[in-house]
């Protein structure tokens, strides 16, 4: 289609209101009546009444209402801006009904090289996808044939742009089992006293550290993904305001040694007797001054010093609340805790959804989700999220060994008692040389939300390529500049979904500039794009692009659509190649339909000129 393209010839009746229906969304140009007309376009679930009805400067709309006083001829032309179609090549190679037979998720990366630049016709692309249903689909009547497994993700390759052959993997055990290619096995796997308690920071409530009953040894070992100037440790001692009845001061440390790693090597620094702690607040300050790796704090266990409880108790716990880092006045918080007691750590029933990731050199990094079940949920919906990890992929002859992959928690996650919640990795944009992207600058853009009172809102942290494994060295956008403190970051985009895309713009009328692709409010019927200026922005309003009521209705009530993203690497300078999740709510369903739970795709083209 061309700019000045006619989209609605016809007559307006006089002194009755017409609405319209483009069946399509479109930027709206020229409006040429014969007549006096009062035209409304909807926006976002409401009518907007235009000052000028003879254009509607290119606003993107599908719905219009006019109302004229006479009989009057309308012509509404096409503007200038973007309009999408129907990708039926991609959402076609997804339609499989053996072994892979339908999946969400569904990111990609070129790991041929790692460029995510546009019209990479020689790339070699992995699908990555989240939940996924494995078996068989009936040629007859599309219901899934028994037995349905669901492994919580699974990949796919394809050379350049040839939609007719895509290889679907499926991971098995040592038992031929089916079973996801990244399982949970990190820290944030474990719950109970853990260690790891005292330099968690996801929840609001404490929970703190105890050692098992009576032991021998004891000693917590912190360990720092880099080298850090310490300038101070914060040590909380072990205190319950839940329990003050039972005296549980007296279960806190005190006499220690503190050991600290310098040059991959333990040396003793100093010793230090801990005063009880009288309430949640309390601490005590230790100065360090030194650069260092890590330390250990190591409890002394002669002459009965090791914390403050009477030593005639027979059953004798130690415990600590928080213990704080602080390098240059940051609090460090992607640390590691090791200890050789404890008094219970159990694995959680857990799980994870593969957010958004990145090339960098030979590896592929992810930081996916922490899922946990939550029975509280309606059908469809029944889990929580309870953290971020990262994944690290070795690339080898253009595919990913798993069988090497490594983890780690981060602390990219934050959940408040009042529902509050942060969250980082939904979408990452790398501006590296790796990345081929003409604007490079050397960062790689690590996007998230903030969730409240149920709206997400995007926002910004950005990280030099070498340091993307430590997180403590990430920036987050604070609305100015850039801040160390996740707590910082300032919403740019508002509306935006779990999953998404934000991607250079090289060509056109938006050339310099960012496009951002999402589902306006996560599941919904529409699909959006934001124009920003920065990587940060500031961004456009959503503008509204594409409908999957057609889909919606096709397939029944309980079906909702989700996550739209962008493909840079998939897709031409004009046209972006879009992909969006389709799912049930009832097992029922998918059961019945073995079509509905597969990804779709449109391609977002710019209009050409007359």
């Amino acid at each position: 289609m061309k700019i000045n393209d006619i989209l609605y010839n016809g007559l307006v009746e006089g002194n009755k209101e017409l609405e319209i229906d483009l069946l399509a969304y479109y930027p709206i140009g020229k409006i040429e009546s014969d007549n006096e007309i009062e035209l409304h376009y909807l926006l976002h679930d409401r009518w907007e009444k235009t000052s000028n009805p003879k254009s509607l400067n290119n606003q993107t709309a599908r719905f219009i209402r006019i109302l004229a006083r006479q009989d009057t001829l309308v012509k509404i032309r096409l503007g200038m801006g973007y309009i999408a179609y129907e990708e039926k090549a991609y959402t076609d190679a997804f339609k499989n009904k053996s072994g892979w037979t339908g999946g969400d998720g569904i990111f990609s990366f070129n790991i041929k090289n790692g460029n995510d630049s546009y019209n990479q016709e020689d790339s070699k692309t992995v699908f990555v996808f989240g939940d996924t249903f494995v078996g068989e689909i009936s040629n007859e009547d599309d219901r899934r044939v028994p037995p349905i497994l669901m492994p919580n993700n699974t990949l796919a390759y394809v050379d350049g742009f040839d939609t007719k052959n895509v290889s679907f993997e499926i991971n098995t055990d040592n038992e031929n089992q089916v079973c996801a290619f990244f399982n949970p096995d990190n820290s944030s796997l474990y719950e109970g006293y853990t260690a790891l308690n005292l330099v968690d920071y996801s929840l609001d409530n404490i929970n703190p550290y105890l050692s098992g009953y009576n032991p021998h040894k004891l000693e917590l070992e912190f360990k720092f993904p880099t080298e850090f100037f310490i300038d101070y440790i914060d040590i909380y001692n072990y205190f319950d305001k839940d329990h003050i009845e039972y005296n549980p001061q007296r279960r806190g440390f005190k006499d220690i040694s503190i050991l600290l790693n310098v040059d991959n090597k333990y040396t003793m620094f100093k010793e230090i007797s801990l005063g009880k702690s009288n309430s949640l607040s309390d601490y005590q300050e230790i100065i360090i001054g030194k650069k260092i790796k890590g330390f250990k704090i190591v409890v002394d266990m002669s002459n009965d010093s090791g914390n403050y409880q009477d030593q005639s108790e027979d059953l004798t716990l130690y415990g600590l609340n928080k213990v704080k880092v602080f390098s240059n006045k940051q609090l460090l918080k992607d640390i590691e805790v090791n200890t050789n007691n404890v008094l219970n750590k159990t694995k959680k029933h857990a799980w994870f959804w593969l957010q958004d990731g990145v090339v960098i050199n030979e590896d592929l990094y992810f930081l996916p989700l922490l899922v946990e079940p939550d029975l509280t949920q309606k059908e469809g919906m029944q889990f929580k999220i309870s953290g971020v990890s990262l994944i690290k992929v070795p690339i080898i002859n253009e595919v990913l060994d798993t069988s090497k992959q490594t983890q780690k928690r981060t602390p990219l996650f934050y959940q408040s008692e009042s529902g509050y919640q942060i969250i980082y990795g939904n979408a990452i944009m790398p501006l590296t040389k790796q990345s081929g992207n003409m604007y490079a600058d050397g960062y790689i853009y690590v996007y998230g939300y903030i969730t409240e009172n149920y709206i997400r809102k995007l926002v910004v942290s950005r990280v030099l390529e070498k340091d993307f494994e430590n997180i403590d060295l990430w920036e987050y956008f604070d609305g100015v500049g850039y801040s160390k403190n996740m707590f910082d970051s300032a919403p740019i985009l508002e509306h935006i979904s779990c999953e998404m895309s934000v991607s250079p713009i090289t060509k056109g009328i938006n050339k310099g500039k960012f496009v951002a692709i999402y589902q306006y409010d996560v599941n919904s019927s529409k699909i959006a794009y934001s124009i920003g200026d920065t990587p940060v922005g500031p961004f456009s309003e959503p503008t509204i692009f594409y409908s999957t009521e057609n889909i919606i209705s096709k397939y029944g009530n309980t079906t909702y659509t989700y996550n739209a993203k962008a493909h840079p690497h998939l897709s031409l300078e004009n046209e972006l190649l879009v992909s969006y999740n389709v799912n049930t709510y009832q097992m029922e369903h998918h059961e019945k339909d073995g079509d509905v739970y597969r990804p779709r795709f449109i391609k977002l083209v710019e209009i050409e000129n007359e």
